[in-house]
């Protein structure tokens, strides 16, 4: 087989490094030859022309691309120019990219697909952020180029607009209203709390009801939330969640007894690190009983074992080492055990990361295309995974509109060491008149019952002076060294 040609073009002489970075990882694949043209017009015949920068297509009179012309499209309207530029003017918690081929009959097919968390009061940063994450797309959809002579033929289709719209406001003016808004959201304190539905949990597939939820009473100073993990014996439910004190702003693992959707004992503390604990993953193997928790600011993924459950862990192994795994959840398929986690260093909302063992203690392995899934609206875990029907679903957080607004119920259709794929056949929202009307973060099945979170908004003093307290932090932490 002969080596496939890709052009790139170089819309300037000092191109942006991700651009760079672009070319580069292209050039590293078996079977790819790349050359670089300053010209919109292709001297010679390639397969693949890309072209990274903004504007209107050039219009190809010759030799056009046997598969097409990738370029890069902004937003859900497919904007060839001003990345980030209308999703900051409207303050958009998420930035949508595409990757796709253009044929030369001007249809468009996507071949990657993204949504990244934006910085809402910094459109350079919210840019550096997606460019950080796009560079490495075209490479991505090549390696399955490479594989599958078809792949991106019967791809979704997407209108591309042309013309450039510019946005509303002016960018300063629009600085300062956003960065207004994150302050305000630096006053709400986020009060958590647990319910339970009297349904198996594979009822979310087809549909929800928010007002069947029964709520367990909330702590009156803090947050219980992250039910991540459960057991029930002899008609006692045991919950494992996260309890998070207003005072101190710690997350700590907390078990609590629930009998008839009443708290019979707890919430009591049973484990603590000396950082921020939450979602506390069980797994029941070789009959032990271990968690899972979130704690990446050690910078690993640590498991733990109960000796005895619930009420003491003891450390375990170390799964993960040297990674700032985020809400990592297990879950063994095929064979094999999975682990799908967040990255704390990068985007944890957005990214999907995936590793892969034949044993729960490893070694583990990461995923050849980690990561697997850049999306705010159904990435980072929700919860454990289960199964119905002979299909493997994945709860996920939904954080397009707000972090743990909603919960996206994804069905897995490609787990291999190679490859992934999984669509969201579900988003599970908070009743907006119900006791904790402002989201959704977590679900999790136990039996013939399943477990959610909620959370409510209250106006806080205390919470804005330490909110901005870390922003201050965060931003002397982010800047150049002189």
């Amino acid at each position: 087989m002969s080596a496939i040609r890709v052009a790139i073009r170089v819309s300037r002489p000092d191109q942006p490094g991700w651009q760079t970075r672009l070319a580069e990882q292209l050039r590293q694949l078996p079977g790819v030859e790349v050359f670089e043209t300053p010209e919109s017009q292709l001297p010679q015949p390639v397969d693949v022309f890309i072209d990274p920068g903004e504007g209107a297509p050039a219009p190809l009179t010759t030799h056009y691309p046997r598969l097409g012309v990738w370029r890069f499209v902004y937003g859900p309207e497919g904007r060839l120019t001003e990345p980030c530029s209308h999703e900051h003017a409207e303050g958009r918690r998420g930035v949508m990219v595409r990757l796709v081929s253009i044929a030369a009959d001007g249809t468009a097919t996507v071949l990657e697909c993204g949504v990244m968390k934006s910085v809402t009061h910094s459109l350079g940063a919210t840019r550096a952020r997606v460019f950080d994450t796009i560079w490495a797309w075209p490479a991505r959809a090549m390696r399955q180029v490479v594989r599958n002579a078809d792949y991106g033929v019967r791809g979704p289709r997407v209108s591309i607009q042309v013309g450039a719209s510019a946005p509303p406001q002016p960018a300063a003016g629009r600085t300062l209203r956003n960065l207004a808004a994150r302050i305000a959201r630096e006053a709400i304190e986020e009060h958590w709390a647990v319910g339970v539905i009297r349904k198996p949990v594979h009822h979310v597939i087809d549909s929800f009801d928010p007002h069947a939820i029964e709520w367990l009473p909330a702590p009156v100073n803090g947050a219980l939330a992250d039910p991540a993990g459960a057991i029930e014996r002899d008609g006692t439910l045991t919950i494992l969640a996260e309890a998070y004190d207003f005072e101190d702003r710690q997350g700590r693992i907390v078990a609590l007894d629930v009998r008839d959707q009443r708290i019979v004992s707890g919430p009591r503390e049973v484990l603590r690190l000396q950082v921020h604990a939450s979602y506390p993953h069980l797994i029941q193997h070789g009959g032990e009983i271990y968690c899972l928790p979130e704690a990446s600011a050690t910078g690993r993924v640590q498991l733990f074992r109960a000796d005895p459950f619930p009420d003491r862990w003891v450390p375990d192994r170390i799964l993960l080492q040297s990674f700032a795994g985020a809400d990592a959840t297990l879950h063994r398929h095929g064979g094999r055990w999975w682990m799908f986690t967040g990255d704390q260093r990068d985007q944890d909302e957005a990214k999907l990361n995936v590793f892969h063992a034949d044993d729960l203690f490893g070694p583990w392995h990461a995923h050849a295309r980690n990561p697997v899934k850049c999306d705010l609206r159904s990435a980072r875990s929700a919860g454990p995974l289960f199964e119905h029907d002979g299909q493997l679903y994945r709860p996920a957080q939904d954080g397009s509109l707000a972090y743990g607004g909603a919960v996206a119920v994804n069905r897995i259709l490609t787990l291999s060491p190679e490859d992934f794929a999984e669509e969201t056949v579900n988003v599970l929202r908070p009743a907006p008149r119900g006791p904790f009307p402002h989201g959704l973060h977590t679900l999790a099945g136990v039996g013939n019952i399943t477990l959610v979170d909620g959370k409510r908004h209250a106006r806080s003093f205390k919470k804005l002076a330490w909110g901005l307290k870390q922003l201050v932090h965060a931003h002397r932490v982010h800047q150049p060294a002189a």
